[in-house]
């Protein structure tokens, strides 16, 4: 009596309904084995992909989009604090128009919170 119970709770919470064809001890066994194995499988699963996802750079699934007509430059190396805000500054400056222009930083590392 007590299986049966159990049999209907794990169906029932595991949304394939109690009206099944299977009522044979065999079938239901083998449903309920199948139904705690995915319990226990695909939040494991998400874990580890939720893992690797997080073990990326952030930064890595931002793309530059291209725009023909608006001209960008691109800065390579590691840079100070200092000689980036004094490039930048003098790049975006009002004196060389306000058409508009990018700039795109690829360093090698994790941009510090200066960049940010």
């Amino acid at each position: 009596m007590l299986d049966q119970y159990f049999y209907f709770v794990i169906i029932a919470i595991s949304t394939v309904g109690y009206g099944n064809p299977y009522r044979t001890d065999k079938a239901k066994i083998t449903i309920l084995v199948i139904l705690i194995m995915t319990i226990f499988i695909i939040p494991s699963k998400i874990s580890k992909l939720s893992d690797i996802m997080q073990s990326k750079s952030e930064y890595a699934r931002f793309n530059y989009k291209l725009v023909e007509s608006t001209p960008f430059i691109i800065l390579l190396g590691t840079m100070s604090q200092n000689i980036i805000e004094g490039f930048l500054s003098e790049f975006f400056h009002e004196d060389h128009g306000l058409k508009p222009k990018h700039a795109i930083i690829i360093q090698d590392s994790i941009p510090e919170s200066y960049m940010k």
